[in-house]
Parts: C-alpha cells; sequence; structure tokens
C-alpha cells in the first residue's frame, strides 16, 4: 500500500487536474480512483485535507511586500525542525531569483509543515513549490522555471 500523503498530491495532480477547469472528477469519484490504484483512505483525506488548505492560502489577502531588499525570514524552531538547512536554502535561493514572493514562500512553508513528515527532502519542497506556483493564476511562468529546474545541482 503507498502511504505517502505526496505521492498522493501528486497522483492527484498528474491524473485529476485539469488547466482549465480545476479538478476534473468529483471528490467522491477520486477518492475511490485513488484507493483502487493501492492509497490508503487515511493519506487520501490528508492529501485533500492538504489541498483544502492550498485553496485557503491561495484565497487569502496577504499585504504587500513592498520592499523586500532589507527584509529576510527567520524561521521559527518548529520550523527548523521540519526544514532542514538545504531545504532553508532552496527557498532563500527561489526568493533569490524571483520564483517566490513573500505570499508564495509562506504559503510553500506553511504545506511543507502541513505534510507532517518528521522532514522535508528538497526533492519534496521542489515538488510543494511547483504545486504551490501552479495553483497561483500569475505564476505560470515561475512554474515552467522550476520544473525545468535540475534540483541535482548544488544550491549554496
Amino acid at each position: 500500500m503507498k502511504e505517502n500523503v505526496l505521492e498522493v498530491l501528486l497522483f492527484i495532480f498528474e491524473h485529476f487536474f485539469d488547466d482549465e477547469h480545476g479538478f476534473s472528477n468529483e471528490e467522491t469519484e477520486m477518492i475511490e480512483a485513488l484507493e483502487q490504484c493501492g492509497f490508503g483512505k487515511g493519506e487520501v483525506k490528508k492529501a485533500l485535507l492538504w489541498l483544502d488548505g492550498l485553496l485557503e492560502l491561495r484565497e487569502q489577502n496577504y499585504a504587500p511586500c513592498t520592499d523586500t531588499s532589507k527584509a529576510f525570514r527567520v524561521f521559527s524552531e518548529y520550523e527548523k525542525l521540519r526544514l532542514n538547512a538545504d531545504c532553508r536554502g532552496f527557498i532563500l535561493f527561489m526568493e533569490q531569483m524571483d520564483i517566490l514572493d513573500c505570499k508564495t514562500r509562506e504559503m510553500v512553508i506553511d504545506r511543507a509543515i502541513a505534510l507532517d513528515s518528521p522532514d522535508v527532502e528538497i526533492e519534496q519542497l521542489k515538488w510543494i513549490v511547483m504545486m504551490v506556483l501552479y495553483n497561483m493564476p500569475d505564476k505560470e511562468g515561475e512554474y515552467i522555471w522550476l520544473e525545468n529546474l535540475d534540483t541535482d545541482i548544488q544550491i549554496h
């Protein structure tokens, strides 16, 4: 049985998400299909809650970050436990490359923590960033850039 929330999320985006209409199936049909593919009910439920959280974050209004040249993100101790130095460095790199802005950075951190995994790896974080960007209407170019990024390169 496949027991990874990120695997369920990736499967959903690959098989059930339509660029024009969002999810192409009703939730009950999607749940049945996921369970038939071997995903556990618990992981499917967690993945759907994760997606709901992403959609809620997308709808929130954040104050714009107008002067980012002097601003920096300080991670809490809890975030540091879940996001190792490589992940935090990757997030910083994404900001420096103007792939993430303040809002999308916070969405990525929130969704990475929401995976409820003891620690998140770079490859997982890349997928989280891609899912966040994919769900933002004005971030298509950033999504495409990241999709083509080779995460095997050293980002430090």
